[in-house]
């Protein structure tokens, strides 16, 4: 009868210890899929939008990120979506402005740069340079043209003034 008893025991702890195992596989499978789905789902995402903050904080307008990688964050339902969509935004804009500054840069100032709101400090510090430049170019012009004026007075004057010279000798 105690063999018999050592033997159920026996049996009770190997299906105890098979289960415990087969309890911390399961558990460990979980974890796993849990760790793949909250990457894909959340730390894939942050990633992108991390490394398009950092690249927007160097200058970099971001050009080469693929339209599948922005994909990833701006479609989604979700916070991180509302974040990827607001890049979108802010990366649009910075280069619109870029093409406004090299239009500028290149002597363009005939570009029209529309501020976004009263609160738009880039935009609205752009239109103000625009304007300001070009006011000072029709000065510049208008001075131009004045002093071509007074030297054909000036070369008008020497003229007559020759002539009178060579009158009196």
């Amino acid at each position: 009868v105690n063999h018999k008893m050592a033997e159920i025991r026996q049996n009770l702890i190997s299906n105890q210890t098979l289960g415990f195992m087969i309890t911390i596989f399961v558990v460990g499978i979980g974890f796993f899929i849990t760790t793949l789905i909250i990457n894909n789902s959340i730390a894939q995402p942050l990633g992108i939008v991390t490394r398009m903050a950092h690249a927007l904080s160097v200058g970099d307008l971001v050009r080469e990120l693929s339209e599948e990688e922005k994909d990833k964050v701006r479609l989604r339902n979700d916070e991180l979506g509302d974040i990827g969509k607001a890049f979108d935004q802010l990366i649009k804009y910075m280069q619109d402005m870029s093409v406004a500054a090299n239009s500028i840069a290149n002597n363009n100032l005939t570009i029209l740069v529309a501020p976004n709101s009263v609160r738009d400090e880039l935009g609205n510090a752009f239109a103000k340079m625009l304007t300001d430049l070009q006011t000072i170019i029709g000065r510049v012009a208008e001075s131009a043209n004045s002093v071509a004026a007074a030297a054909d007075q000036v070369a008008a004057s020497s003229g007559q003034s020759g002539e009178a010279t060579r009158q009196i000798t």
